[in-house]
């Protein structure tokens, strides 16, 4: 890997990472947001910013009253109404803000810093908080009844109202003969065809009407009053009062039986019979070979193959037979006879009697996870699909097929579709290497029978990408350290798979400069910065951070520190222990701790102080509290040049 060989620009990133990035010439940036918005409401500014060079800032000075919320960029402090984002190459970003809840007009200034620390100004943004004003809608409202009703039938009137203002009023003129029976709202006056309905907010109502007795067409109207007493008509309704024609319906009925059933098996008949009268019948003809089994009727008569159902005014029916013991087709005939024993023909219905071939199947069996681009076996138990069939599995899009136990000519390999010919195989393995980016991921797929019939092929479904097991490094700058000496110093080698964009430095508390590193020791804290745009995430892998083994007696580690701030690891590789325990050995030199660094939010997770006990508050904490742990880097004040010792490996 090519490591970057950062020296002075290492040091003004490290600064801007903690406080705040310096910036380039002919910086500038463009402020874009809402020209106004509600009290209290949440709004979006957005941000164009250019030529700062490498890195650079942005510093916002946000109205009194209003509130940072948070920002697309991960580097941000906030100071009161400043709000410090830093930059690393971004051409836009936006950040969130909730308005003050006084109504004014409000300024946003802000500067944009470019990478030799110079500063060019950001035009002002004014933006108005105001209470957005209701507007003049047109109350209005529309009805909703039946195109036809029987005299004297009970039936609804539904009613959309709208744009009224706080309270309101709808008159409704019923027609002559029509009588208002009641309501969804309370507030109700009837005086004679003028129904009052008063509003106080509601969006919708009913009122039910019983109709007149005279066939005729009637017609609906009304109007709708607002808050202001203005009057707006609702669109008239008609309705036809009329008596249903009853017609002169044929007697009729109709069979359901299953396609297909089993030699022997028993199934149900389903019968449906209308318009036969007050009384009537059903004479079904079964198959030969079949025998009617019962009825959900109690009047029923058998005579060889033909069945007699009784009808007194029922409507459907029900009844069981067993079908014959010999594979073939057969059919069901009837007749529905009416009370006037008019015969009606019911329609023939066949049903094929055969022996049912098991169901294909197909069953895939995954790992629960796999690492990043590792290779892994998919294994497929199929059965029963005849004597070919094909098993198709679409696989992630970010998977690689790899290859399979079946033959070549039988695999074919489309995008993420691969097609697995079978002849007889009741099972076969194929091989995918996962993504590259840790994730959830599915597969899906079918299993095709000799008869084109397609089953969903069952088991697992997902699978698990997960990183590698190591130093997890974000997207930003990571404080790191090593617990032990490794089997191999070179960091070049420790740095194996990180993408070369990464810059990697320590600090010397000695010279108090930042140096290069060419190798990893055990006790020392290190800085390494991933560029925001890397495409997954970056793991120092276990298999670099293997310790050595001694071939002879060894002593155990320790670092020199020098008065001022040093930069520490911590050397046990499994314990999570106090600072008070860990730097026993400089605890008479030694007032603070800091750490561990958090990337996402770019801040020190605590503040350790020697002396003190307990928590301080959310950050601040005695260093009998203050945890130190394997892997992570941490900031230490010493007063004196001193040594610290291991306290474990």
């Amino acid at each position: 890997m090519n490591l970057k060989r950062m020296v002075p620009i290492l040091v003004v990133l490290f600064i801007a990472t903690v406080l705040m990035l310096p910036t380039a010439t002919a910086a500038a940036s463009s402020r874009t947001m809402p020209a106004s918005v509600e009290p209290g409401e949440q709004f979006t500014v957005s941000m164009e910013v250019s030529d700062y060079g490498t890195f650079g800032g942005v510093v916002e000075t946000i109205p009194n009253g209003f509130t940072y919320d948070g920002s697309t960029l991960s580097g941000v402090t906030v100071d009161g109404n400043s709000v410090y984002f830093i930059l690393y190459g971004e051409t836009s970003f936006e950040y969130t803000v909730t308005a003050s809840n006084t109504e004014d007009n409000y300024m946003f200034s802000g500067i944009i810093i470019d990478v030799d620390n110079t500063e060019f100004p950001i035009a002002d943004s004014s933006i108005d908080v105001e209470t957005a004003s209701q507007g003049s809608n047109v109350a209005s409202a529309s009805r909703t009844i039946p195109a036809s009703v029987e005299p004297g039938e009970q039936f609804t009137v539904s009613m959309e109202v709208s744009d009224y203002g706080t309270f309101g009023g709808v008159v409704e003129t019923i027609p002559n003969g029509f009588t208002y029976d009641g309501s969804t709202l309370s507030g109700v006056t009837v005086d004679g065809n003028s129904v009052y309905f008063i509003l106080y907010g509601e969006s919708s109502f009913e009122y039910t009407v019983t109709a007149s007795n005279t066939e005729d067409n009637y017609m609906f109207s009304g109007i709708i009053i607002d808050e202001d007493d203005t009057e707006f008509d609702i669109a008239d309704s008609s309705i036809d009062v009329e008596t249903a024609s009853q017609g002169s319906n044929s007697a009729s009925a109709s069979r359901i039986i299953p396609a297909s059933v089993e030699p022997g098996e028993q199934f149900t008949v389903s019968m449906e019979v209308l318009d036969y009268g007050d009384f009537g019948g059903v004479v079904e003809t079964i198959p030969n070979g079949f025998t009617y089994d019962g009825s959900t009727l109690s009047g029923v008569t058998v005579d060889g193959n033909s069945v007699y159902f009784v009808l007194y005014g029922e409507t459907i029916f029900e009844y069981t037979v067993t079908a014959s013991s010999t594979e073939d087709t057969y059919m069901f005939s009837g007749i529905l006879k009416d009370e006037d024993n008019t015969e009606f023909a019911i329609a023939d219905s066949s049903i094929d009697v055969e022996t049912a071939l098991p169901d294909a199947s197909a069953v895939r069996t995954l790992p629960a996870s796999v690492e990043r681009g590792e290779e892994f076996t998919v294994s497929m138990e199929v059965s029963d699909y005849g004597t070919t069939g094909s098993v198709v599995e679409t696989i992630p899009k970010s998977f690689t097929y790899v290859n399979s136990t079946l033959d070549t000519p039988n695999v074919i390999v489309a995008n993420d579709t691969v097609t697995f010919n079978l002849e007889g195989e009741t099972n076969f393995e194929y091989i995918v290497t996962a993504s590259s980016i840790e994730g959830t991921y599915a597969f899906s797929g079918v299993l095709i029978d000799e008869s084109a019939n397609e089953v969903v092929v069952g088991g697992d479904t997902s699978i698990d990408v997960v990183l590698p097991d190591g130093i997890i490094l974000q997207s930003g700058w990571n404080f790191i350290s090593v617990p032990h000496e490794l089997s191999d110093l070179d960091a070049d080698n420790v740095l194996t798979g990180i993408t070369d964009d990464a810059v990697l430095t320590c600090y010397n508390a000695e010279t108090r400069l930042w140096e290069t590193v060419t190798t990893i020791e055990p006790m020392k804290g290190y800085w390494i910065y991933i560029p925001e745009d890397t495409q997954y995430t970056q793991v120092i892998l276990d298999e670099v951070l293997e310790p050595v083994v001694p071939v002879g007696p060894v002593s155990p580690p320790s670092i020199q520190l020098y008065e001022g701030w040093n930069t520490i690891g911590y050397t046990d590789s499994a314990a999570t222990l106090p600072a008070e325990l860990t730097l026993a050995a400089i605890d008479e030199s030694y007032t603070s701790i800091w750490g561990p660094w958090n990337p996402e939010t770019m801040s020190y997770e605590y503040f350790g102080h020697n002396g003190q006990i307990g928590v301080i508050d959310d950050k601040h904490v005695g260093t009998d509290v203050f945890e130190m742990s394997p892997y992570n880097g941490y900031w230490v004040y010493v007063t004196q040049d001193c040594v610290l010792n291991s306290i474990g490996g």
